[in-house]
């Protein structure tokens, strides 16, 4: 995932045309896959902290929207999914996974996992944007 991103980056940098990020699937990306929880040891709090700061800070630019929550884990952290606003600039989505993906959790007491996905499956506890 980290290599399709830096890929996306190099082709913005030679490029003047539209940024359109793709999915594993090879689908257009409208939606972030994003999963932290703890291993055992409860989750590294810092980081999670940082994670809902960043998903909190999408919604106030209006890049979703929703933010669906899968399950959450008993150490915490949660599992969800954020559906990208197609109105939203395809830069700030870029920059945004950038930055969630720049997030290092104790690899001892936290998985974490950033993906850019097709589509978010629609189950779960859903917050919409309004």
């Amino acid at each position: 995932m980290r290599t399709l991103f830096s890929i996306l980056f190099v082709v913005i940098g030679f490029t003047s045309s539209p940024i359109i990020a793709y999915a594993a699937d090879n689908q257009p990306a409208s939606a972030i896959s994003i999963s932290i929880g703890g291993i055992g040891p409860g989750v590294d709090s810092r980081a999670l902290a940082r994670v809902n700061q960043l998903i909190a800070d999408g919604i106030k630019q209006d890049l979703f929207d929703r933010f669906i929550i899968f399950g959450r884990g008993h150490e915490g952290g949660y599992s969800g999914c954020v559906q990208i606003n197609p109105r939203a600039a395809d830069k700030k989505v870029l920059l945004l996974e950038k930055r969630l993906l720049a997030i290092q959790p104790n690899p001892n007491t936290t998985a974490y996992a950033v993906e850019l996905i097709s589509v978010c499956q629609q189950q779960g506890n859903e917050i919409e944007n309004p």
